[in-house]
Formats: C-alpha cells, structure tokens, sequence
C-alpha cells in the first residue's frame, strides 16, 4: 500500500475529517469525537520532505516552494470510497506542515458534470 493510500485508509477508519502532519510533533486525526494520534513518534524534517514528494505533484511542490502555500487534490483512490481529498501544506524555513482534508459526502469534479443527453430531434 502507497503512503497516500495508507494516510487515507488512517482518516477513514478514524472516522475523522483531517490528518494533519507537523514536522516535531506526532500525527493526528481530527475527528468529531476529538483528535487522536497516530504515532507516538514525532515526525522528522526529512519525513516530512518525502511525504510532500508523494503527496504532492512537481508543480505543487514549485508552488509551494515560491508561495509557501499550496493546495491539492488527491486523486480518487479505491480506499477513499470515492471520497475526495485534499492537501494543505505550508513550508517556513525548516518548518513543513501538512493537512489532508477529507470532503465527505462531496463528489469528484466528475460526478458534478451531467450526462451528455441527445439533442430532440425534428420529426419532418
């Protein structure tokens, strides 16, 4: 299983509504019933720089380094239930910090764009 993949399984059987990750402290899942820690270890610089390059496409990672600030959708993965997802990092300095948002309930871009349906046609 992918780092996302297992980031997002962490959020839904956490029930929770974000992951968020900060470089010198522990993971944790903020859920409506509270926030909860996934580790007990705190996460490193260098973590959290290889999390960013697999969460993140290049171009955000630019983005990120030129504005210290980015967002980005996740791709729809089979473990989110076609849920979607996105990205919130900031970087200062050696400071990384990342959120991933969970949008429950909200569809893809996707699902929103209606069937194409035929044109009636004349009857001559």
């Amino acid at each position: 299983m992918s780092l996302v993949a297992s980031l997002l399984t962490a959020i839904v059987r956490a029930d929770g509504d974000a992951l968020v990750l900060h470089a010198g402290e522990c993971p944790y899942v903020v859920a409506p019933s509270g926030q909860s820690e996934l580790a007990s270890r705190v996460l490193t610089l260098e973590a959290m720089t290889g999390m960013l390059g697999e969460l993140l496409p290049q171009d955000a990672r630019r983005a990120l380094d030129e504005f210290g600030a980015v967002q980005h959708d996740l791709a729809a993965s089979g473990t989110s239930s076609g849920e979607r997802f996105t990205v919130v990092a900031a970087r200062g300095g050696s400071d990384i910090w990342i959120e991933i948002r969970r949008h429950r309930g909200e569809p893809d871009a996707d699902a929103l764009t209606p069937p194409a349906v035929p044109a009636p046609q004349e009857s001559t």
